[in-house]
């Protein structure tokens, strides 16, 4: 096997050890913290893309966050009746985690 065959698979291993790290950690969180909307604006950006709650219709203009965020999440399909801009929210918060991880990770080699 060439050296650049086994770097390719070395690096390969290694996301695949942070895509499992940040999963086991991710839901181990969301597992033992109940979610907790005091507040938070993400309540009211839901309600604001989704049309619920005291607002009758959708829309995609956010106050103080961006707009491309609203449309992608009116793509983003309801899951378990879970809207999709937190579904969306929690994707992006999984999504930095991994790269912290697989940042650390090559950081340390020996983890």
């Amino acid at each position: 096997m060439g050296t650049l065959q086994m770097h390719s698979a070395s690096k390969r291993n290694d996301l695949l050890v942070s895509f499992v790290v940040s999963a086991v950690c991710f839901v181990v969180a969301h597992t033992s913290y109940t979610i907790l909307f005091e507040t938070n604006d993400d309540v009211l950006f839901s309600m604001l893309v989704h049309s619920y709650g005291i607002y009758a219709y959708p829309t995609n203009f956010l106050p103080v966050s961006n707009t491309l965020i609203a449309v992608i999440s009116h793509v983003v399909p309801t899951v378990f009746t879970i809207p999709g801009y937190i579904t969306l929210t929690m994707g992006l918060l999984f999504a930095s985690l991994w790269v912290m991880v697989s940042v650390i990770k090559q950081g340390h080699p020996n983890m």
